[in-house]
């Protein structure tokens, strides 16, 4: 558990996640005090799926959220939170995809994520679609950017659209 992301979160950063019609989730703190981050009636926020991101035995939560508009581009914020033994969930995953999908491969302990970004290219008058990884990065407790690249965690960046398309 040394090495789990609950070991070390503060009380402020344990949330519940309780779900709702229609796939839809509300996130809250654990600990009830302010206003939930997520909810029916402030967000729209729904659930993709509930992977053992970490084969604890604990299903996490993997979550679309539709609360903001990102312009030209088929993205969508995608939040994941890990089960916590003793109650409650921590986010581990903030990343901008157009999907993400968690793989089999476990070398690190915690399932990689395959993730694909569709950006509007305007040199090319059409959307550009592009396939990464996530994978955990053990020193953050959170899953890294695309292809463990910071210069890929803002979506669809002048960097991102320079390659051509895989």
């Amino acid at each position: 558990m040394a090495n789990h992301p609950c070991a070390t979160a503060a009380a402020e950063t344990l949330m519940e996640i309780q779900t709702l019609e229609n796939d839809g989730v509300s996130i809250c703190r654990h600990d009830g005090v302010g206003d939930c981050l997520y909810s029916a009636e402030a967000g729209r926020t729904f659930e993709v799926g509930r992977p053992d991101l970490n084969y604890d035995g604990h299903p996490d939560f993997l979550i679309r959220d539709f609360t903001g508009a990102y312009g030209n581009h088929d993205v969508i914020h995608f939040l994941g939170y890990a089960a916590c033994p003793a109650g409650g969930y921590v986010k581990v995953l903030d990343s901008f995809m157009t999907s993400v999908e968690p793989t089999d491969d476990t070398s690190s302990g915690w399932r990689e994520i395959s993730a694909s970004r569709d950006c509007f290219d305007d040199s090319r008058q059409d959307v550009v679609s592009r396939r990464y990884r996530l994978t955990w990065d053990e020193r953050a407790l959170t899953y890294g950017p695309p292809d463990n690249d910071e210069d890929l965690a803002q979506y669809c960046s002048s960097k991102e659209m320079a390659p051509p398309p895989n």
